[in-house]
């Protein structure tokens, strides 16, 4: 039975193993920062993604391996079937491997309840556990790479000041981790082309006699491409929007109406814990009822999923006074049309700025196509942070 178990154990991790996969293909560090400090990156606490949601090794909770305790513990029961977690006033959160459920003191269930066998390290699921035992749960973004932020009451920076205070650390990691620079590029030779992004207008003399010249109108010209941030407005299930996300290994801003956050817990809970930024829609219909909208909303999220949120969807400057980041869109998806209209609208959008697009589109809108297309095109989907959105 036991060398039956180990198999089955051996299969398992191998299978989900195969689906387990950075957070950016291009970013080689994915930094946990723990309170306020940032530990030496190695893989018993590095952070990863599977299905959209975000896991981080077992040892994490380890303070001989972590250097921090958060005060909870954890041990393998009933034949290496069963991980449990438990801190010092009781509370338990169980993790049925074969299952792949977990439950709380109560019989509660919590979501994503898997935990993800790899390269002979336990991953558990980031954003439930934290909310389970109290932890506040940051996920943000840097030059280096993104970075995941777990605290208690101990911690004494916000998350833009912790980023900016790590910025140099994580810089000489990501430099460690990158020692050949990219090279600059230098002027093309007489006859070569161009590598901006846009693909050049080039013209060929054919042979005397040639038949196959061709014009330069004639000549298929490559997209014009433009960078943009995305913001997404809450309506109903936030699943489809954030599967589209995560098919670009993007992250956007998802903005839920304040009067409605208690009913939306469940959709906070899945934008948070995939890694997306959280911004409240405020209410009213005077700066001031908006701002004590906001101000409502931000204390209803620090709550529901123990983290900050300073992210708004409005341009009110008495809320930008109040220390809210205040964010409006440059292009706002139109609510109807076909895949080709909602990419053609964009597009023209994006190409016809100077400067960097925030596209708005809503949760409920097919979103898998055009971000796809805008991918494919090389245009460049920002990741959003506190002091760059």
């Amino acid at each position: 039975m036991k060398k039956r178990l180990v198999t089955l154990l051996c299969t398992l991790g191998l299978l989900l193993g195969l689906c387990v996969y950075p957070v950016s293909a291009d970013t080689k560090i994915f930094f946990l920062a723990l309170n306020d400090t940032l530990p030496a990156a190695e893989s018993r606490i590095t952070p990863i993604q599977s299905g959209g949601w975000i896991y981080v090794p077992i040892t994490v909770f380890n303070s001989r391996v972590s250097g921090v305790s958060f005060g909870i513990n954890y041990g393998f029961t009933e034949n290496n079937q069963s991980l449990i977690m438990y801190n010092h006033v009781g509370k338990t959160l169980t993790f049925d491997i074969n299952t792949s459920t977990a439950t709380g003191s109560n019989g509660e269930t919590i979501m994503p309840g898997r935990v993800l066998p790899s390269g002979g390290i336990i991953y558990i699921p980031a954003y439930p556990v934290c909310d389970y035992f109290g932890l506040s749960y940051s996920y943000l973004t840097s030059e280096y790479g993104p970075v995941l932020r777990i605290k208690d009451g101990n911690a004494q920076l916000s998350d833009a000041s912790f980023l900016s205070s790590a910025d140099s650390l994580m810089r000489a990691r990501y430099n460690a981790a990158n020692p050949t620079p990219a090279p600059t590029p230098s002027a093309p030779s007489p006859g070569s082309s161009s590598s901006t992004g846009n693909k050049p207008e080039t013209t060929t003399t054919p042979a005397v006699g040639s038949q196959t010249q061709q014009t330069q109108e004639e000549t298929p010209q490559a997209p014009k491409t433009f960078s943009l941030y995305v913001g997404l407005r809450a309506g109903g299930d936030v699943t489809q929007a954030l599967n589209a996300m995560d098919t670009i290994n993007a992250t956007a801003i998802v903005f839920f109406p304040t009067e409605s956050l208690e009913n939306n817990a469940s959709q906070l809970r899945q934008a948070a814990g995939r890694g997306h930024l959280v911004g409240l829609i405020p209410d009213g219909d005077t700066p001031e009822k908006r701002l004590a909208s906001a101000l409502a909303g931000s204390e209803t999220v620090a709550r529901l999923l123990h983290q900050e949120t300073w992210f708004v969807l409005t341009s009110d400057k008495e809320l930008a006074d109040a220390g809210f980041l205040t964010w409006m869109p440059t292009f706002t998806l139109p609510s109807s049309g076909t895949a080709d209209t909602l990419y053609e609208a964009t597009y023209k959008s994006g190409s016809e700025r100077s400067g960097t697009t925030r596209l708005l589109a809503g949760t409920d809108q097919p979103l898998a196509s055009l971000l796809s297309r805008l991918v494919k095109d090389g245009d460049t989907i920002l990741q959003p942070r506190e002091t760059r959105y």
